[in-house]
Order: C-alpha cells, then sequence, then structure tokens
C-alpha cells in the first residue's frame, strides 16, 4: 500500500510539473482558473493552426493539379483508409484514388 501511495504521489507531481510547463493551472486552481488556461492554450494551438495554413496555401497554390490530387490522397491516408472507404460508400465521395463519381454514380474508370 505504501508502495501505491508513492507511486500516485509521484503521478500527481510529475503530472503537476507538466501542466505547469504547458501553462495550466496547478491541482488546487478555480474551476475558472482551469477553464481560462484551457481557452488560453485553445487560442495558442489555434494561432499555430492558422500560420501552418496560411504558409500552406502558398505552396498548394504552386502545386499543378497532378500534385494537387496526390497531396489529396496523401492527406487521406493520413486519416486512415475508413474515412476514404466509408466517403465513397456513402455515395457521392470520391473513390480509393481520389476520383470522383461519374454521371452513373461509378466512380471507376471502366466504361
Amino acid at each position: 500500500m505504501d508502495q501505491m501511495k508513492a507511486m500516485m504521489m509521484d503521478r500527481m507531481q510529475m503530472q503537476d510539473r507538466m501542466d505547469q510547463m504547458q501553462g495550466a493551472p496547478s491541482q488546487g486552481a478555480s474551476p475558472v482558473d482551469r477553464l481560462d488556461a484551457l481557452a488560453q492554450r485553445m487560442l495558442d494551438r489555434d494561432t499555430a493552426i492558422k500560420k501552418v495554413a496560411d504558409a500552406a496555401k502558398s505552396l498548394y497554390a504552386s502545386l499543378d493539379d497532378s500534385q494537387k490530387r496526390l497531396l489529396g490522397l496523401l492527406g487521406r491516408e493520413r486519416m486512415g483508409m475508413t474515412g476514404v472507404m466509408s466517403e465513397g460508400m456513402m455515395g457521392g465521395g470520391m473513390d480509393m484514388m481520389g476520383n470522383p463519381p461519374d454521371d452513373d454514380g461509378d466512380s471507376s474508370d471502366e466504361e
């Protein structure tokens, strides 16, 4: 039991240190302080994501159509194949190669 208590105390102390490094309030902080810290972290992440998106716009604009298509495929692959497959199976989506369905709803190239 003493070992378990010591492990729990160590874990709590480690979590407090991690929270302090991330700008989170300590365990004794009020719920309002925690909410404020969470909002600040979300704003910081939002700012960082916006910077990446702004930088990516000029890169994306410089790509040709085949490179844009490949980038779309890589993005889908990173999110996992289930998103691509279910999107295509639901209808109106694209097949696994990123092709939109043709007039009859089939996304294959064959007639």
